[in-house]
């Protein structure tokens, strides 16, 4: 900071010279111009004797027209310097005002000082601290960085006041050389004139004088005339000696203007040698103060140099540590998810074997009307990857907080493909001959509809499976045969309905009743079972099925579903190399969301669907309760829904159940029933899953519809061995 104040004040010192002296030129420059001036009027005082003297010799008319001439050209000359002296007093002028503005600088140049003082006091002061303390080294430098700052703002400020008064000192130098050069220009153009002038009077004289010559005899009476003349020049020439005389006095007055411009010019240089001794030893002091502070700062960088290679020393080591530290945390995260995966895997193989129904919960994301409202409170929770906690916000008290733990739970941020990893192994075991059910529970305007079926382009559970089920089929057709059949029902108002069926077909000699086969358990008797081979096929027909299922709107939900919906797939495997057949069941099932008559705000025909389907739910429920407590007798007859899902919850199934809450604090009492239901379903005991094997010691030789399907299909040996039996299932529609 001092060694920048310090250049400045030398560069302001070097232009305050030069300004001094170019001052002392152009004083100089018209000091030699007034001498010139001088000089031509002492010059013209001889000629004027001269002409005094020639007049009272009695010379010839044509000397009196020379003196005339020369007369005019003094009165010119006159006139120049009368505006040479006007511009000396405007010089003059500008001078003084040079000179005032000298003052204002050296004005400036002592508060620079007294600023420059403080700064090094400043300097000191921030020098002073970083030896006292070196650990807040980077705080004093950034202290030091901003009064350096300052000075340099400070500085630049100054340097752009100089450079207008030099700007402002040039274009004044400009304009009096311009107006110098003018005065020259017509100094010139008069001189020419001049000359041309006496050119032209000497032309004129020389003719006259042959003229003369020639008319001699015929002049001699304007020898009166010429006399005169004589008299008239005369008086002229007493004229012409009496403003002589005035222009003596102005030439004297000028000259002693000039005594006093050239004394004041020597007065004004003597100061400007006594301020430059005086600036050069303040320079001399500053100098020897940057040598300090320099030597100050060599050693301060010393220091701080070595506390730098201190500190990246220190960071280096604490780098190494860091990066050594990332690489365990790496691993023991890489060995953490190794771990729970495991842990997982063995849990599920756990529940496998013991045959536990799997209970995995999903928290929707809050909708946009419900972010809408002003009061919108989550009252849910998701904490791990198996843990939900239901807080209730109208109440103070945390203790009343329910945690609910599941086999996972998917937080508002899951994916629709992260819903399905968790179930996907359960697609092939319905190729190896077991049954597999998965259904969806919840209140209305939960999820559980975009869950199971999805969307174009989020697909849900049902396309999924389908699209895996065909995945594995075609990669295991060199091995296995599958012939594959898709049904799909809706329960409305506890009566099934075919939604493969033709709607325009008469269907009222259909009794749709629920039947029980040993090998693939329960199943419709005159439903529609359509063979399919791709997944294209089965999300064709899915889709047909879902636009004859009963949606409405209610006060929960724009499209809510007023039915529930089971999407099966009956799948017979064939061992190409033993022979032997299997027979598997995936049932996909969306129930209708249970709801609150003062929420759902229906009436009339939506009341009923209400009530039937609260009824339903309310069965399952108690046919949950009944399978957690082990009673002997469970009311799986009460509604056809649970009647339907007998298989899937007291019989040889591997089933899995999806809970869909919502977030919002206003359904906080269906979110507690919900869970709390699920968690009672997740202590229901089914046992081990075992194979469906054709001709084992659990087939009954009952035609079901697959088994009828597939006989139609060309299997001549299974059908040999059923026609023996009644078939208490119609043929598949094909």
């Amino acid at each position: 900071m001092a060694l920048v104040s310090a250049s400045a004040e030398s560069r302001d010192i070097s232009r305050k010279e030069q300004h001094t002296a170019e001052a002392n030129a152009t004083a100089d420059k018209y000091k030699s111009e007034w001498e010139d001036t001088v000089r031509e009027t002492r010059a013209l005082e001889s000629e004027s004797e001269a002409l005094r003297l020639s007049a009272s010799g009695g010379e010839s008319a044509a000397e009196l027209a020379s003196l005339r001439a020369e007369i005019e050209e003094v009165r010119a000359k006159a006139a120049t310097y009368a505006a040479t002296s006007d511009e000396l007093a405007r010089v003059r002028a500008q001078k003084e005002a040079k000179t005032a503005d000298i003052e204002k600088s050296r004005a400036l140049m002592g508060e620079e000082e007294e600023r420059e003082r403080g700064s090094a006091a400043q300097l000191q002061a921030a020098l002073s601290e970083g030896r006292s303390s070196a650990a807040k080294w980077q705080k004093e430098l950034a202290l030091q960085q901003t009064s350096k700052s300052n000075l340099l703002d400070e500085v630049t400020s100054l340097k752009s006041e100089a450079k207008e008064l030099t700007d402002a000192h040039g274009r004044e130098v400009e304009r009096l050389q311009e107006r110098l050069q003018q005065l020259e220009t017509v100094h010139d153009t008069l001189d020419v004139q001049l000359a041309e002038d006496e050119e032209a009077f000497e032309e004129t004289m020389s003719k006259r004088r042959e003229e003369f010559k020639a008319k001699v005899s015929t002049e001699e009476e304007t020898v009166a005339t010429l006399a005169a003349q004589h008299e008239e020049t005369r008086t002229q020439l007493t004229d012409v000696r009496a403003t002589l005389s005035v222009e003596q006095r102005e030439c004297a007055e000028a000259e002693e203007a000039m005594r006093e411009a050239r004394e004041m010019a020597q007065q004004k240089a003597k100061e400007v040698d006594e301020r430059e001794a005086r600036l050069r030893s303040q320079l001399d002091d500053i100098q020897s103060e940057r040598k300090q502070i320099e030597g100050e700062a060599k050693e301060l960088n010393s220091q701080m140099q070595g506390e730098i290679s201190r500190l990246k020393a220190e960071m280096a080591e604490i780098t190494t540590k860091h990066k050594e530290s990332s690489e365990r945390a790496s691993e023991f995260e890489r060995q953490w998810v190794a771990e729970s995966k495991m842990r997982k895997d063995m849990h599920n193989q756990l529940q496998e074997m013991v045959g536990n129904l799997r209970v995995y919960c999903r928290v929707r994301p809050a909708s946009t009307s419900e972010l809408a409202g002003s009061s919108y409170q989550p009252s849910i929770e998701v904490r791990g990857s198996d843990t939900v906690v239901v807080r209730n916000n109208d109440e103070a008290d945390r203790s009343t907080d329910k945690k609910f733990e599941f086999t996972h739970v998917y937080g508002p941020q899951s994916s629709q493909e992260d819903v399905f990893r968790d179930t996907e192994p359960l697609m092939v075991s319905v190729l190896d001959g077991f049954n597999v059910c998965i259904f969806a529970y919840g209140q209305s305007g939960t999820g559980k509809t975009f869950t199971m079926e999805g969307s174009d382009s989020l697909p849900g559970l049902v396309p999924r499976a389908m699209a895996r089920v065909f995945e594995v089929v075609g990669e295991r057709e060199a091995h296995f045969k599958h012939d594959c059949f898709l049904s799909m029902i809706e329960i409305y108002n506890e009566s099934i309905r075919d939604l493969l069926s033709d709607p325009k077909a008469d269907v009222s000699k259909k009794k749709y009743d629920i039947m029980r086969d040993p090998l693939v358990g329960m199943y419709v008797r005159d439903l529609t079972s359509e063979p399919v081979h791709t997944a294209s096929h089965c999300k064709t027909l899915i889709k047909q099925g879902n636009l004859n299922r009963s949606v409405a709107a209610t006060g929960l939900n724009d499209q809510s579903s007023r039915s529930h919906m089971l999407v099966t797939l009956t799948v017979r495997t064939t061992d190409l190399h033993s022979n032997e057949h299997y027979v598997g069941k995936l049932s996909l099932v969306d129930l209708a969301g249970s709801e609150r008559l003062s929420k759902s705000q229906t009436s009339g025909t939506a009341l009923k669907e209400t009530q039937a389907i609260n009824k339903s739910l309310s069965a399952l429920g108690t046919v949950i309760a009944a399978l957690a407590s082990q009673e002997k007798h469970v009311p799986f007859r009460d509604s056809k829904l649970t009647y339907m899902l007998q298989d899937s919850l007291g019989g040889n199934s591997k089933t899995l159940m999806f809970v869909n809450a919502g977030p919002s604090q206003v359904n906080y009492p269906e979110t507690i029933n919900s869970l709390t239901f699920a968690s009672r379903a997740k202590g229901v005991a089914l046992g081990k899953a075992t194979k469906n094997r054709e001709g084992g010691a659990n087939s009954s030789n009952k035609a079901s519809t697959t088994l009828a399907a597939a006989n139609k299909l060309g299997d001549s040996t299974q059908r040999g061995e059923a026609s023996g039996k009644p078939k208490k299932a119609a043929a598949a529609k094909r």
